[in-house]
């Protein structure tokens, strides 16, 4: 039996043409979907940091320049490797990540960190990129996608809106 995941708890919440719970949002709905959970990904118009500028994610494609992080925290330019495009349901949350240095960010609530969390795991108070979070609240996405980018290199870590962040690619 195909199944579908919840987009926030990843727990099974149902089969193909069966109704999910009301508390559950999942994600696809019809034959042609895969099983599944979240979209793990970033806002159309996050900016990524290039050796040729801030590049807003979904105009980042296969080949082009990136700056990525090395596991000592040094800035290296890099190339794309990969690029992900995952369509959203209209139910699709995000978190707004706001730190105190003034850095914020719009991304799927399990996107990975640095250092093996999601942003969706993150809390008002905690540590993140050498800044405290100020909130991580979970808002509607209105876009039909997110984004995301795999840099080369031995980390996969690259810069959005100068929030250093995992691949998921």
């Amino acid at each position: 039996m195909r199944v579908h995941r919840c987009c926030h708890c990843r727990r099974v919440v149902g089969a193909i043409g069966r109704p999910a719970p009301l508390h559950h949002r999942p994600l696809f709905w019809n034959e042609t979907s895969t099983p599944g959970g979240c979209p793990i990904c970033l806002s159309g118009d996050t900016m990524i940091d290039t050796p040729l500028g801030e590049i807003q994610v979904k105009e980042m494609k296969t080949g082009m320049p990136v700056w990525t992080v090395g596991k000592d925290g040094t800035r290296t330019a890099g190339t794309i490797k990969m690029t992900g495009r995952t369509p959203v349901p209209q139910t699709h949350e995000m978190v707004r990540l706001i730190l105190n240095d003034g850095r914020q960010l719009l991304v799927s609530p399990g996107h990975s960190t640095t250092d093996g969390r999601t942003i969706g795991g993150l809390v008002a108070n905690d540590f993140y990129d050498n800044a405290r979070v100020l909130s991580a609240d979970r808002v509607p996405y209105t876009e039909e996608a997110t984004y995301d980018i795999l840099p080369s290199g031995e980390t996969g870590w690259y810069r959005a809106n100068g929030i250093l962040l995992k691949s998921t690619l």
